[in-house]
């Protein structure tokens, strides 16, 4: 590999010039818009993307969540998704994968909360970003028991994971909700 700012030739996977110090990465942008499909449709598009970019590394995000409708009540949606990421000559050592989880909280868990027992029960791999939020959701009994206010939590995770790990490992996380 060549600096493309003084010319020095580097080593194949050498991120920074010994000579000049330049930065051999170019920063991306890319946004994700959600049109007319449902929301793990658009997900599903999103993680192909990542899925068909094993190149893609250093990805940095950030949610665009806005209140949509949902079963009784208002819900978090994923409305646009943006990442900023740089490009390897080979396949980075990690994946990422993004998911949507619609979990029950009765006992008033937040998002905060939700993703630091992610995070315990999946050491392997790290939480890029999240975002989300509570929902005041539930029937008629639920909502005269107490239960119905802030019940149900909304959470978007990017999560990165060493690439011999499957996706299927982290899309579905089971989390304690003490």
């Amino acid at each position: 590999m060549i600096c493309y700012r003084c010319g020095k030739t580097l080593g194949d996977h050498d991120l920074f010039c010994s000579a000049c110090g330049t930065k051999q990465t170019t920063t991306y942008k890319m946004t994700f818009t959600r049109g007319i499909e449902q929301e793990k449709e658009f997900i599903e598009q999103i993680n192909y993307w990542f899925a068909s970019n094993p190149c893609a590394a250093n990805i940095k995000c950030r949610f665009d969540l806005e209140q949509g409708f949902g079963f009784f009540a208002n819900r978090y949606v994923l409305r646009s998704f943006e990442i900023e990421y740089e490009l390897f000559s080979t396949a980075c050592s990690n994946s990422y994968y993004l998911f949507s989880e619609e979990v029950s909280s009765l006992h008033r868990m937040s998002v905060r909360k939700y993703v630091e027992d992610w995070k315990a029960v999946n050491p392997a791999a790290s939480v890029v970003n999240w975002s989300g939020g509570t929902n005041a959701r539930g029937n008629i009994g639920a909502l005269c028991i107490g239960f119905g206010a802030a019940n149900h939590l909304n959470v978007f995770m990017l999560v990165k994971y060493p690439r011999e790990a499957s996706p299927a490992a982290y899309g579905n996380p089971a989390c304690a909700q003490a």
